[in-house]
């Protein structure tokens, strides 16, 4: 990760959510980015917690980072239940992505 636009955003999430697990997926993932491309962040979090709230967090209190980025958050439960789900974005995400921070 030479990048520092994802460097700052990592170690915000990291921070403010204390993920199990962060993935990096969609065109960066895959080598097809570009300096216009987002950041797509699977961002897994112990069950219990709001994914919605946790989402919303992130979204207001990240700062600094010039790069625009997606979070999607996401259960343990979830990606048990829903990762083989061809219409879940975990899926492609699992499959696609690279893990860039794990907590365990």
């Amino acid at each position: 990760m030479a990048d520092n636009d994802l460097n700052l955003l990592l170690d915000q999430i990291v921070q403010l959510a204390s993920p199990i697990r962060v993935l990096l997926f969609g065109s960066r993932a895959r080598g097809e980015g570009s300096v216009t491309s987002d950041y797509d962040l699977l961002v897994i979090v112990k069950d219990g917690e709001g994914r919605r709230s946790t989402a919303q967090m992130l979204y207001r209190e990240i700062k600094g980072v010039k790069t625009p980025f997606d979070i999607i958050v996401a259960t343990e439960s979830d990606i048990a239940d829903y990762a083989d789900n061809p219409f879940m974005v975990f899926k492609s995400a699992l499959k696609e992505g690279s893990i860039i921070w794990d907590g365990q």
